[in-house]
């Protein structure tokens, strides 16, 4: 069983866990609580063995094209006339 270390405090499975406490637990939930952030495995497991979970990226919001106004005849220029 690894022994983990608390990089924050929190509460796991109804227990509270102080920073910088250690405690044994087993495999499978070190690999999750190091993969949270919560907690570093003591005695170094590689870093390649611990991958970040994955963060949510926020949908890109389209705006909705502006529909499109029909031309009149008072917009339309005159003849001859200049247009900025």
């Amino acid at each position: 069983m690894p022994k983990v270390i608390a990089l924050h405090s929190f509460t796991h499975n109804g227990e509270s866990r102080a920073r910088h406490s250690e405690w044994p637990t087993s495999e499978k939930d070190a690999a999750a609580l190091a993969r949270a952030g919560l907690v570093r495995i003591k005695g170094g497991e590689p870093a390649a063995a611990i991958k970040p979970a994955p963060t949510k990226k926020p949908a890109a919001r389209k705006k909705p094209a502006a529909p499109k106004q029909p031309t009149t005849k008072a917009d339309d220029p005159k003849p001859g006339q200049l247009t900025a």
